[in-house]
């Protein structure tokens, strides 16, 4: 990786170099001008004269002699963010990126090439979940109470009603107070559950009971 800087850059006086950099911010909230009350030299004998002068603010123009040597999207080299504070975004990735550290919300879009991720806070939704397990469970349904499913540690459940006649499916409460939603026939369903499938209960409409089948699976 090269060090030096711009060889140009000796040959250019350093008034015109100082003069260049500064640039005048306008129309920003954020930068507002800053106002001066001058009070001029006065006697005892006379009131002092004062005057407003107003200053704008200025940024201060940075040129990266050396923009190659570090890797952009569009430059194709590598990129690495460490300890994210503030929310970052991300978008149209033609390198590998990694994210290290994070602390706050980040939003990585349009990626063409490799994510990495690490040493996140467990406290941030990224929108990456990973499947730890999952099963079906089953339960025998009847039409004069509720019955409810057996425990399975899980954060979504998925049903389809093939019984051919309306079932009921609601957050169990008990085999009597639990209200639930009708699932008509072939109709289905998908739950976000607080953590396990034993939050679930089921009565059918059928005078024989049915065996109720149940998908459930566990995020990270």
């Amino acid at each position: 990786m090269a060090t030096t800087y711009n060889s140009q850059l000796s040959s250019i006086p350093i008034s015109t170099l100082e003069f260049g950099k500064f640039v005048e911010i306008k129309n920003d909230s954020r930068f507002p001008a800053i106002s001066v009350i001058d009070i001029a030299p006065f006697s005892t004998t006379s009131k002092p004269i004062t005057s407003l002068h107003v200053y704008p603010r200025y940024a201060t123009a940075v040129y990266l002699a050396n923009a190659g040597d570090i890797g952009s999207p569009g430059g194709g080299g590598p990129i690495t963010v460490d300890t994210i504070t503030n929310p970052v975004t991300i978008s149209n990735i033609v390198s590998a990126v990694t994210i290290s550290n994070m602390v706050t919300a980040v939003t990585i879009s349009n990626p063409t090439t490799s994510v990495s991720v690490s040493n996140l806070s467990t406290n941030t939704n990224y929108g990456i979940k990973k499947c730890s397990s999952w099963g079906v469970t089953l339960v025998s349904a009847v039409s004069t109470q509720y019955s409810q499913f057996p425990s399975n540690i899980a954060t979504t459940f998925s049903y389809k009603n093939t019984t051919g006649a309306t079932v009921f499916i609601g957050k169990w409460v008990s085999v009597s107070t639990t209200v639930g939603m009708p699932i008509p026939p072939n109709g289905s369903l998908d739950i976000n559950l607080i953590a396990n499938t034993n939050e679930i209960g089921i009565q059918t409409t059928l005078f024989d009971p049915i065996t109720a089948f149940g998908l459930f699976t566990n995020w990270l």
